[in-house]
């Protein structure tokens, strides 16, 4: 009778340990399912404070699936060749002060567009030396004693270089003067620039944004500028036909008989009798 029960023990053992063994082997961790995500944006382009000659830096931060593509925009406008996560503009002027600029992110599922923030330009503080006359002083030194000495570690592209091209109705005929915070009436405060051209026309420019705040011509009545000079035309042609650089050919607006307060005119002065005398040479 022992003998019996403790068979029918061992055998419910067995079977229990059968059942145990069965249902460790049958149980496997469910897969992992990846669903591929929209883009979404963590981290907004931040508005950017630049002055004059400098350049804004915006930029994103996406989640979601990858590869994502980008494409920067100035207000409504795509910018060609801006395809990153950043943008760097090119150098600033006080015009482009107010622009707002935004990116559209594109992946597999869906394009999000981010906040727009906007780009404000300052100013140039203005030069700490004015230059009101050729070569800075009335010595024609050419010295700037203000100045501080450049090195590598000040000059460079954020601070120096070309700032703008600013239009006017010929070449420059005499060095530019620069004159900062000038009260102009009825029209604010300017860093200026002062122009005189071929063409006897005097600019008075925004030297920060380079646009024109007056233009005057200094040609009396009657005068006109060279280009008008048909005659003379024809000598400048003659001299361009043999090598003479166009740049050194300069036909003066003045005639004699305009401008008799400075030259004699045998016939706008009826014959009175008078002198003149011309001079051209080469400056070694």
């Amino acid at each position: 009778m022992r003998l019996q029960r403790l068979t029918n023990i061992l055998c419910f053992l067995m079977f229990s340990l059968t059942l145990a063994g069965c249902g460790a082997g049958s149980s496997q961790p469910a897969p992992t399912v990846v669903s591929a995500a929209a883009p979404s944006i963590t981290a907004q382009p931040a508005n950017q404070t630049v002055t004059a000659g400098q350049t804004a830096t915006f930029s994103v931060t996406v989640a979601g699936t990858t590869p994502f593509s980008y494409q920067w925009r100035q207000g409504t406008t795509a910018i060609t060749g801006a395809t990153s996560a950043s943008y760097t503009t090119a150098a600033t002027t006080t015009a482009e002060s107010g622009f707002q600029y935004s990116v559209a992110v594109s992946n597999a599922i869906a394009t999000v567009t981010s906040n727009a923030a906007t780009l404000t330009v300052n100013a140039a503080a203005p030069a700490t030396t004015d230059v009101l006359t050729y070569h800075n002083d009335v010595a024609r030194t050419g010295q700037n004693l203000t100045e501080s000495t450049l090195t590598t570690s000040n000059v460079n592209s954020s601070t120096f270089g070309k700032l703008g091209f600013y239009a006017v109705d010929g070449l420059v005929d005499a060095e530019p003067l620069y004159a900062s915070n000038v009260a102009v009436p009825s029209n604010g405060a300017h860093n200026v620039l002062i122009v005189p051209t071929e063409h006897d026309s005097v600019y008075v420019l925004d030297a920060d944004s380079g646009a024109a705040i007056w233009q005057v011509s200094m040609l009396k009545t009657g005068e006109t500028t060279s280009v008008s000079y048909t005659h003379l035309d024809v000598y400048k042609r003659q001299l361009l036909a043999v090598g003479v650089p166009a740049r050194s050919i300069e036909a003066s607006p003045l005639c004699t008989s305009c401008r008799t307060d400075l030259l004699f005119s045998y016939r706008a002065e009826k014959g009175r009798t008078g002198r003149m005398m011309g001079v051209v040479g080469i400056r070694g």
